[in-house]
């Protein structure tokens, strides 16, 4: 493999209905001077023959087939890491499957990176939405995590506070080394965070920014989806606190249902509970056009908190009771 200045790594499981498009938003790119490798994961359906299309026909995209993950490795960080031993280049990024670039998202990146000094740059992406049960979920859940995680603390204030998005990481190769790799967390379900901190430790600069121009992600296709990826994620992203889990389940439900019980028990309520309603659904629907949604979703939230309430009780009880997660039909310990 020729070295260039980048190495994009996209792991790849049963990628069939994400593939394309995110290596077509690769090719499209104004940087050329990159190498692409794809890892497919033991997929079950066609995304090595989607893989192995693009590297016949692509002399800088790569196809990596993994036979076997060997026992204590979550799944995509043995594909990254698998991936890293073939890079040659200063810049390696590891990109998700269900991913889609800006033509200029790779040229700007690197261009901040090296501007700065960035060690380490990754994104927050715009999160399309399709079905009534992703407008309900998705954007309340990054709206949480946008408070529990300021971009601005992240990069002002180095710490344990640190937070990266997996979906987009774009890293110096030789500080991904320093750091440890991702053998060093291989059997860690929150990698990215883990690798953020790692980073850290080894001396790093972290800048993470929300990019809504530059990339834009569907994680989930369906209520399914949604509930087992962020049942494997939620709890974790909770700092693993029952109590904060607790706090945050009784604050979704209160802001609605408390006042429609109130209404029900006690009409005589009325002049309390309706102008909180209304307080919500405004917050709601303003909250949610800012992070370019249609401002109507926002009164979706209602089901978003029976749904949000029932992925925490579910991580919950993965990480707790159960002590495993499941991810691309496998389980994992935790």
């Amino acid at each position: 493999m020729t070295e260039n200045l980048l190495t994009i790594v996209v792991p790849a499981r049963n990628e069939e209905a994400n593939l394309i498009p995110c290596i077509e938003s690769l090719i499209s790119q104004t940087c050329k001077d990159f190498q692409i490798i794809i890892v497919d994961d033991q997929s079950e359906d066609k995304t090595p023959d989607i893989a192995k299309k693009y590297a016949s026909e692509y002399d800088y995209i790569h196809y990596i087939s993994i036979k076997e993950k060997p026992t204590g490795w979550v799944g995509k960080n043995y594909a990254l890491f698998t991936a890293y031993r073939e890079v040659k280049s200063p810049y390696v990024l590891f990109i998700d499957a269900d991913v889609r670039l800006n033509k200029h998202c790779i040229e700007n990146s690197i261009t901040l990176a090296k501007d700065n000094n960035i060690d380490l740059l990754s994104y927050a992406a715009h999160q399309e939405c399709k079905t009534i049960f992703e407008y309900a979920v998705q954007p309340m859940i990054f709206h949480i995590l946008n408070i529990l995680y300021p971009f601005k603390g992240i990069n002002d204030q180095p710490g344990s506070n640190a937070v990266v998005n997996g979906i987009f990481i774009l890293i110096k190769t030789d500080i991904y080394q320093k750091a440890g790799t991702h053998e060093a967390i291989k059997n860690e379900i929150l990698e990215d965070v883990k690798l953020a901190h790692n980073v850290e430790k080894a001396g790093g600069k972290i800048y993470f920014s929300y990019a809504p121009g530059l990339i834009q992600v569907r994680m989930y296709h369906n209520l399914s989806e949604i509930i087992t990826g962020w049942s494997k994620n939620i709890f974790a992203l909770l700092n693993y606190s029952i109590l904060k889990s607790i706090m945050l389940i009784v604050l979704l439900l209160c802001l609605f249902w408390l006042p429609i019980i109130a209404l029900i028990v006690d009409i005589s309520l009325y002049p309390f509970a309706v102008p909180l309603l209304v307080a919500v659904f405004a917050y709601f629907c303003y909250a949610y056009s800012r992070m370019k949604y249609p401002a109507a979703t926002g009164l979706l939230y209602p089901a978003g908190t029976i749904i949000l309430t029932a992925i925490i009780l579910n991580s919950i009880i993965n990480y707790k009771i159960k002590g495993s997660v499941s991810w691309k039909n496998r389980r994992y310990r935790v």
